[in-house]
């Protein structure tokens, strides 16, 4: 690989894609030499040890000045001063997609809210993304325009009183898992969910994979957190700029929510939500019913 790229010019290179595992490090200082570098994506193992090293040993500034984007798979443990090595030494980094089963070394959780230059961020796969880790970002990173994560659960709407900054998010997806109980109903987990959401006024797309709520009255039993007019749906009628949306696995919706769509997300064009004979009616005719990916920020 390094021969190949030795005897190419790397001077035009915007954009590279590394799927072996460990690339020497002459290999990756090839790639990172270019000076029109713009989008990294290495579906490797030790990512993030191994561009630290290389900037490391490298003089500061040399490399990926104009690095934007970054796509990394990282299995092995992830070291809070490797990232910020990595993270310092490439000041043009605006999106950051991150997956892996690697555990970690430091408090990284803590260092990414303060990236504030992040306008895309993606954590989902992480094993260290928690709930909490989800909940602090949406509370903490106020310039960001897209968010992908897996999954909030109870502190997002009882515990943690802070509300939602990120309110230019204009592209969400987000799980739900949530556990309800006397205290806290599931009606009570879906109209303060509602409200949550509502905040993300300047949101363009709503993607929810899942959304289980856990209810434990006598036992273990689960049910489909729901996006309906008894749920609390009309507390989204603040997403004025809606085009697409996708809603947890579940959901039906029947003549009183596509009436409610069509009044008040007047910008939608794209729904994945099973409907009856006459929602689709109502709909169908400026809709389309798919699965929607986003394909500007995924591996």
């Amino acid at each position: 690989m390094e021969t190949l790229w030795s005897r190419a010019s790397v001077s035009s290179l915007q954009s590279v894609e590394l799927q072996a595992a460990y690339p020497t490090r002459k290999a990756l200082v090839l790639v990172m030499k270019s000076p029109e570098l713009r989008r990294l994506c290495w579906l490797g193992c030790g990512t993030i040890t191994q561009l630290a090293k290389v900037f490391e040993k490298s003089p500061q500034g040399l490399f990926c000045q104009k690095l934007e984007s970054l796509s990394v798979q990282n299995h092995e443990r992830l070291v809070l001063a490797d990232f910020k090595q990595v993270m310092e030494s490439l000041p043009a980094l605006m999106d950051l997609k991150m997956a892996g089963f690697g555990i970690i070394s430091g408090d990284i959780r803590s260092y990414l809210t303060t990236l504030i230059r992040l306008r895309k961020l993606s954590i989902d796969g992480c094993r260290w993304a928690t709930p909490d880790v989800v909940q602090n970002i949406l509370c903490s990173m106020p310039y960001l325009e897209v968010f992908v994560a897996d999954s909030l659960s109870n502190n997002a709407i009882e515990e943690d009183a802070r509300p939602w900054v990120c309110t230019g998010l204009k592209k969400l997806t987000v799980s739900f898992t949530i556990l309800s109980g006397p205290l806290l109903s599931k009606a009570t987990v879906e109209a303060k969910m509602m409200d949550r959401l509502s905040q993300l006024q300047g949101l363009e797309r709503l993607k929810l994979p899942k959304g289980v709520v856990f209810t434990p009255p006598n036992g273990l039993g689960n049910d489909q957190l729901r996006f309906q007019m008894e749920s609390g749906l009309d507390r989204l009628k603040t997403l004025k700029r809606l085009q697409i949306f996708e809603a947890p696995v579940g959901q039906w919706w029947e003549e009183d929510e596509a009436r409610w769509a069509l009044e008040n997300w007047t910008q939608l064009r794209e729904l994945d939500v099973d409907m009856d004979t006459k929602a689709k009616e109502l709909l169908g005719h400026r809709l389309k019913k798919n699965v929607i990916e986003d394909e500007s920020f995924k591996f």
